[in-house]
């Protein structure tokens, strides 16, 4: 009875956790799109001379939302492991781990850099953000590098949300539409340095808006897993 009584007070306590996991998502999630189409602000350099302290603050709260945005997503996979594991949800789980800790990182990393590109280099910090981007790749200096860090975190953010979103459909626990808007979300959000910067918004409310759902739904117990 003891052995019994321990089994449930440790799921209690594991399931708790993921509950507690889940709900730290939730602000973040729905703060994204609004920083993305508030706070953001244009992409050139002379957009960001006019306020640069801003453009890197900004930067900071949307890096930080993007990383908090993990915790959902730990939560996700150890409820539909728990209910209703399908063969390739530990890779996938892994890819989108990762990639929404690198996509995180990397608004940090461009916040700072752009700040001082604009100001020191403006012509090269526009031409990251612009239809010459391929142009500056191919430059032979140590800055040229930094768009192909960039939009290979782009390309994995379509590749790992597509797959994510497809197991949040096929689980049957969450509503099949949440698993859509990461779709969606990926696809906006990778191509978004060929797109303006408030079409980008609706990738941030994709993914936000997903994760933050997620973590509603796993915080107050309100899913099921119909077989």
């Amino acid at each position: 009875m003891t052995s019994k009584n321990n089994i449930l007070n440790q799921e209690t306590l594991i399931n708790k956790i993921i509950r507690y996991l889940a709900v730290i998502g939730i602000m973040p999630g729905i703060i994204l799109p609004f920083y993305q189409f508030f706070l953001h602000g244009g992409r050139d350099a002379a957009s960001i001379i006019v306020r640069s302290a801003a453009h890197a603050e900004a930067h900071v709260l949307g890096g930080v939302c993007s990383l908090l945005l993990i915790f959902p997503i730990i939560a996700t996979f150890f409820t539909i492991a728990k209910n209703n594991y399908k063969k390739g949800l530990l890779f996938s789980f892994v890819l989108v781990l990762f990639t929404q800790a690198l996509y995180g990182g990397l608004l940090f990393v461009d916040g700072f850099t752009n700040t001082i590109l604009a100001q020191y280099d403006p012509v090269q910090q526009t031409n990251q953000h612009s239809e010459n981007l391929f142009e500056v790749i191919f430059q032979n200096n140590l800055l040229g590098m930094a768009p192909i860090i960039i939009i290979i975190g782009f390309f994995l953010l379509i590749i790992a949300y597509a797959l994510w979103g497809s197991y949040i459909i096929r689980s049957r626990i969450f509503p099949k539409l949440i698993g859509g808007l990461f779709i969606m979300g990926g696809l906006i959000i990778g191509t978004a340095l060929f797109t303006p910067a408030k079409f980008a918004t609706l990738g941030y409310a994709g993914i936000g808006f997903g994760n933050a759902w997620l973590g509603l739904l796993i915080f107050t117990n309100r899913y099921t897993f119909k077989a």
